[in-house]
């Protein structure tokens, strides 16, 4: 190591004792930006930035000293380094760490954990499975080993084999809450049966925090279950409020603040019709569906998955992943203003972008005809993007009465866990972010499919010939009409509902808790489809 980076170690330590880490880390970034930065450096810098609660600059610390990792003594920090990025949301970064991790040490379990959580969150069922099998032949007595299996027979509509899973993994540890939810996620039981009364128990008396959440979800499940619905509200409330803590002694809360800075950078990005001249997208074709988690979304997509031409895609990352490094890419040439697909640096990049897109969803179909579908709620964000990517891929909007699809929101017990979901007024806000993004989108983007989900499941006769004819396929298949005879791996928390034949019963459910929902009413105001 050259004398100059062990003095810049030295006055960046310094910095950071006198309570000045940003200058730190500013310091030692500047060095790292540069060539043949040493190894001891990024690892200082990744040190402090952790200390500090900076997953981004801890996480670029360790990905420049281990770009070129070959170590089975690095196979611990690429784990580090794979956590980070999965918390940063960037799964395929995430997924790459870990897999290098379990090259370099395959006796390290938490490599093949963090592996398996990276593939689930790409919806990457088939990675996951491997890992899976792996983990039961390898580590058969850990707990995780068989929540995942438990996880994924769940997802395929195995609760046999699911049920086995979640059972095994309480005998590892009987304070699972996680496999005690699986449970009665799987089949709810009666309100003051042995299982209730555990997670009842498991919600006020647990050491670990999340086993306190998943047990007051599931106790909140058997009450709703039973029609209990004011002591259901009670321990709805009760795990909401305990995530919301969790994720603020972490430093992750929600922020009303920036869903504003979120819709004034899509104005600004943004701001002329998207309307384009047409053309032909290379098959297979995306399809696109968006909507609030908990709209319908999954329903529809079983819907056109029904189709011989349309294969169901689940909820896919790529889009999003592709997004944010067209972003970075524009950010370091200079360029922030409005996107300009006629300007050669934005069409490059463009250009580049779809690619990417193309690339990754190659990886997950031998399709060369037809559609596939990429349901991703959250894609509702990237309209403008996705639209300059692929000019003719058809996106289909799903709305649902927002009191119902907020409530439906906070009762849910998903696997990762977002603070805006956890508060009513936090579900307020994000319906209202919801709401502008898309009258913003309706006025530039011309040929999105709207469909109701109150519409649908009560005159799917109706609406499903005109949603396949929208889209592009055209003729109604036995399968679009009965999508739960042809359900696959479903990974969201809709895998029971999508295996019912379409029902009404889900339309007013969250009527029963609407003397709780407070703020909630006021979103009672017409929905999109009708401003």
């Amino acid at each position: 190591m050259l004398s100059h980076d062990y003095s810049l170690m030295q006055q960046a330590s310094e910095l950071d004792q006198q309570g000045r880490a940003g200058d730190a880390m500013s310091l030692l970034e500047k060095r790292l930006s540069s060539a043949n930065a040493p190894r001891e450096l990024c690892l200082l810098l990744a040190k402090i930035a952790a200390r500090h609660n900076s997953p981004q600059r801890e996480a670029r610390a360790l990905a420049h000293t281990l770009s070129t990792a070959s170590q089975p003594r690095e196979a611990p920090l690429l784990g580090r380094l794979g956590t980070l990025l999965l918390n940063l949301g960037d799964t395929l970064a995430a997924a790459r760490a870990f897999s290098r991790a379990t090259q370099l040490q395959p006796q390290e379990f938490a490599a093949w954990q963090g592996l398996a959580k990276a593939a689930l969150a790409r919806q990457d069922v088939a990675t996951a499975e491997q890992v899976s099998v792996r983990l039961m032949a390898q580590f058969p007595e850990q707990v995780f080993s068989h929540l995942l299996a438990g996880h994924l027979a769940k997802a395929r509509g195995d609760a046999g084999a699911a049920q086995h899973h979640y059972q095994r993994a309480l005998k590892l540890e009987t304070h699972c809450g996680e496999a005690l939810y699986g449970l009665v996620d799987l089949d709810t039981p009666a309100a003051d049966s042995p299982l209730a009364i555990r997670a009842k128990q498991l919600a006020h008396h647990a050491a670990a925090v999340a086993n306190r959440i998943n047990g007051a979800f599931a106790y909140a499940r058997t009450l709703d279950h039973a029609g209990q619905y004011a002591d259901a509200m009670h321990y709805f409330q009760r795990a909401n409020n305990l995530a919301l803590e969790d994720l603020a002694l972490r430093g992750v809360r929600h922020d009303p603040g920036r869903l504003s800075a979120r819709i004034e950078s899509i104005r600004r990005l943004y701001p002329t019709s998207l309307a384009t001249a047409a053309s032909t997208e290379s098959a297979p074709c995306p399809l696109f569906i968006v909507g609030l988690p908990r709209s319908g979304t999954t329903l529809v997509e079983g819907i056109l998955g029904g189709h011989p031409q349309v294969q169901a895609g689940g909820e896919l990352p790529f889009l999003q992943e592709c997004e944010r490094h067209f972003m970075h890419c524009r950010h370091q040439a200079g360029l922030n203003g409005p996107i300009n697909p006629a300007s050669e640096t934005d069409a490059r990049l463009l250009h580049a972008a779809r690619l990417r897109y193309r690339e990754a969803l190659g990886s997950r179909t031998q399709a060369t005809t037809g559609w596939i579908v990429d349901k991703l709620p959250a894609n509702f964000q990237s309209l403008g993007f996705l639209r300059l990517l692929f000019p003719q891929a058809p996106v289909v909007h799903v709305v649902r009465d927002l009191r119902a699809t907020a409530f439906s929101l906070y009762c849910s017990n998903f696997a990762g866990h977002e603070p805006y979901y956890h508060s009513l007024q936090g579900l307020l806000d994000y319906c209202s972010y919801y709401r502008e993004v898309m009258h913003h989108w309706k006025s530039r983007i011309p040929g999105m499919v709207e469909v109701s989900y109150e519409k649908l499941v009560t005159s799917p006769e109706e609406v499903i010939p005109a949603l396949l004819k929208a889209v592009g396929p055209g003729t109604t298949y036995p399968g679009c009409s009965a999508p739960h005879r042809n359900v696959g791996t479903v990974l969201t928390a809709s895998h029971a509902q999508v295996r019912q034949p379409i029902h009404t019963g889900a339309i007013d459910h969250w009527r029963h808790y609407e003397p709780w929902l407070g703020p909630l009413s006021s979103l009672a105001k017409p929905p999109l489809s009708r401003d």
